[in-house]
């Protein structure tokens, strides 16, 4: 009787670290990115780790962004173009079965510089280069366009987006019988005056 007990006391610690082994199973490594800085400018390069638990991922990881090269043991994003003071771009990587994100906010490189006034830069500038009677004055209107106060002016432009606008596109051509004003080409840093207000998203002020 008691090598039967004993026998049933075995079988049962045999039964109970069996269950203990099946259950202890390693816990799956979770898929993360890591980034060089989660706020840039547009165009700059963002450098890029891929990590399964603590170890840096050599394997093949698909991206949601075009933009995303590999180098080397990281990945290089170049951030897009943006069409607003600041936009929020998600970058997802998956690998090894598993996904994960970080969102990045890019601005506007525009912001990169002081900002350009239209009340005391943009609109003295067209006023002295292109109001004119026969040109784009008020009552004018030489090619549908008038650059005589903000509201008509904003007809002709894309805010954040300079070369989608007329107002930029006008400055900036080199046919001698299209350039404007006629009278002959702005100054480049002029030029880089509106383009800039432009981007920064043309505001009236």
């Amino acid at each position: 009787m008691q090598q039967l007990s004993t026998l049933v006391w075995i079988s049962l610690v045999a039964i109970m670290f069996g269950c203990k082994h099946e259950v202890s199973e390693t816990p799956q490594k979770t898929l993360t990115i890591k980034l060089s800085g989660n706020l840039c400018y547009e165009q700059d390069t963002i450098h890029i780790q891929v990590f399964l638990g603590e170890e840096i991922f050599t394997g093949n990881v698909t991206w949601n962004n075009i933009n995303v090269s590999k180098f080397n043991n990281e990945y290089l994003l170049i951030a897009p173009t943006v069409y607003s003071d600041t936009a929020s771009v998600q970058l997802t990587a998956s690998a090894s079965e598993q996904k994960c994100s970080q969102t990045i906010l890019v601005t506007k490189r525009a912001f990169k510089y002081p900002a350009v006034s239209y009340t005391t830069i943009i609109q003295p500038l067209l006023t002295g280069n292109c109001n004119f009677s026969g040109c784009h004055a008020n009552g004018s209107h030489a090619g549908k366009i008038e650059l005589s106060v903000y509201d008509s002016v904003m007809k002709s432009v894309v805010p954040y987006n300079a070369t989608a606008s007329v107002l930029y596109a006008s400055l900036i051509k080199t046919d001698p019988l299209r350039i404007m004003p006629p009278a002959g080409k702005l100054h480049d840093y002029k030029i880089e005056e509106v383009r800039l207000w432009i981007e920064q998203g043309a505001k009236p002020y």
